[in-house]
């Protein structure tokens, strides 16, 4: 806390608190920090600060009552444990991008056996939030249309193929499977399989097209087959699928793995199996975090940030609710393969 601010013993910092220490009237302070236009900058910069000294933060039931906002953002997540550290570094993103505005995010897990809509309806009537952050979007998202059809402000971490525009933030996943099979067919791969979560969400029929392209330009025929568990990411069942295949023989010279956590089950599975991995099956990853820093033997990843990708939705969302068009509103983030980088750059980056 600065020096110059002090409260008294016990005293708890409010509106008259910041009004006091500043030696302005309450109503002043009051409209300094609502910005208003008929109060000067440098009273506002005087009033910020000692409301920032003193650590005060206006009681958000009478900020609620007068302007109709509840000031706070939803991020919808799915509740998996397989999902966690996606959700943590999206949460790292968001806060960081909203520290210094007025709103607060909270989180509203997505669970399975729930109607999905039924969720977003009740965040929405509730008046929980003023905008809402959804992953996992699927091609004909429900979600998406209601809030569409509605008009409320949100934001999807993925695309949808709905005729509206709405803001997106989504990494490209067509281009991280070309790149990521291209790879695979340099070092020798004749077949390429895909890991991925789910066949439902968007993004899988994304992966899937990447690694049609890349093979038909190499002249080599379709994949074999894609690894598809239907089970919303359920690694267990990703890693007894790989251990079926292997024993099968059914296992391609290349795999595509779209997660972190999809990647250590294949590897532990073929690894079971007796396949060496680099030898007889190769590996090209995404990688979100650090998790596949210290995995062995090493694989070749494709860096996606999610923290950034937090940090983007955040500001994309508030923009849409300041008004901006939806169409200005659509980030899609080119895949960062890290096989051709430094020592360093890897270490550091990838």
């Amino acid at each position: 806390m600065d020096h110059q601010f002090k409260l008294r013993p016990g005293e708890r910092p409010t509106l008259r608190t910041v009004a006091r220490l500043s030696q302005l009237a309450v109503s002043t302070v009051s409209r300094a920090l609502n910005d208003a236009p008929d109060i000067n900058e440098k009273t506002k910069s005087k009033v910020r600060a000692v409301a920032k000294a003193i650590n005060y933060r206006p009681v958000r039931s009478s900020v609620n009552l007068r302007t109709g906002k509840s000031y706070n953002l939803a991020l919808v997540i799915d509740h998996a444990d397989e999902h966690l550290e996606f959700a943590r570094r999206l949460i790292v993103g968001i806060t960081t991008q909203i520290k210094d505005s007025r709103y607060e995010l909270f989180i509203s897990p997505q669970y399975h056996d729930r109607d999905p809509v039924s969720q977003i309806r009740m965040i929405v009537e509730s008046g929980a939030a003023d905008g809402i952050i959804l992953t996992h979007t699927l091609p004909q998202d429900d979600r998406v249309k209601y809030l569409l059809e509605i008009g409320f402000p949100f934001v999807t971490h993925g695309q949808t193929e709905l005729a509206t525009p709405h803001p997106f933030y989504d990494f490209d996943n067509r281009k991280f499977t070309f790149i990521a099979t291209r790879r695979l067919i340099e070092l020798g791969c004749n077949s390429v399989g895909l890991v991925a979560a789910t066949g439902q969400i968007t993004s899988y029929a994304h992966s899937v097209n990447g690694i049609g392209a890349a093979l038909e330009q190499a002249g080599l025929p379709p994949a074999e087959f894609i690894f598809v568990p239907e089970t919303d990411g359920d690694v267990a069942e990703v890693h007894d699928f790989v251990t079926r295949k292997a024993r099968a023989g059914e296992v391609p010279q290349g795999v595509v793995c779209a997660s972190e956590l999809a990647t250590l089950a294949v590897m532990d599975a073929l690894q079971n199996e007796n396949l060496v991995i680099g030898k007889d099956v190769r590996i090209v990853a995404r990688k979100t975090s650090n998790v596949l820093t210290y995995a062995r033997p090493k694989v070749d990843v494709v860096l996606e940030d999610l923290k950034q990708g937090g940090h983007t939705m955040a500001d994309l969302l508030l923009r849409y609710i300041a008004g901006e068009n939806a169409r200005d509103l659509q980030v899609l983030i080119e895949p960062e393969p890290c096989w051709d980088k430094t020592p360093d750059i890897i270490n550091n980056a990838c």
